[in-house]
């Protein structure tokens, strides 16, 4: 924690997103922070692969370096330039960014969990379940939060 009460975020750390955080860009998101620094932070959403296949996007780089067959949303910014993350390659459309404080911000107001990740986190099966993976593995009340419903309504 920081002297503000605030998590520290680190390069690797998972963003998880908060079951208030409503924004359809990052509703029910684990985000992969990639860089953070004195102007911002950058990462990638892990659980939202496409049905966009990479080799109709990059056909050059699935030619040269055998990209895997899904293409992953991985944020809302610049979303028509791709980002490959990691030696067994995944692929991302755009990325999540945040201006100088605004993830600390952010943090502080409840939008996000930062948890450690696994490697599994980046190259697991199953990316559209791994918001409640994330979840239930983190002690506590995290674990618990894992077991909500999309819509609470319908509890």
């Amino acid at each position: 924690m920081s002297e503000s009460g605030v998590a520290r975020v680190e390069v690797g750390d998972l963003l998880v997103a908060t079951p208030g955080l409503l924004d359809p860009n990052f509703e029910r998101s684990v985000v992969l922070l990639l860089d953070t620094d004195e102007d911002g932070a950058l990462g990638v959403v892990l659980n939202r692969p496409t049905t966009v296949a990479v080799a109709e996007i990059l056909p050059d780089w699935v030619q040269r370096v055998g990209a895997p067959d899904v293409l992953f949303q991985g944020g809302p910014v610049s979303t028509d330039s791709a980002l490959a993350v990691g030696t067994h390659l995944r692929i991302f459309a755009g990325y999540a960014g945040w201006g100088v404080d605004q993830l600390r911000e952010e943090i502080g107001a409840g939008a996000w969990y930062v948890v450690p990740s696994r490697t599994s986190d980046l190259f697991g099966d199953d990316p559209l379940r791994l918001w409640e993976r994330v979840l239930r593995r983190q002690p506590g009340e995290l674990a618990w939060v894992s077991t909500r419903p999309v819509d609470p309504t319908m509890n």
